[in-house]
């Protein structure tokens, strides 16, 4: 194998495993609540 081949087979297997974890790890986040509402926003304070 040329060293040229070889280098790139190596930086490849870097990079893969640099950054495909990042994407990965936001695909399986789960979204985060959205807060309910409380009363209407008419409603005066602490009712």
């Amino acid at each position: 194998m040329l060293r040229e081949n070889a280098a790139a087979l190596v930086g490849a297997g870097v990079l893969t495993v640099l950054l495909l974890p990042a994407p990965a790890v936001a695909l399986q986040r789960p979204e985060p609540p959205v807060p309910e509402a409380q009363g209407s926003p008419d409603a005066p304070p602490g009712e």
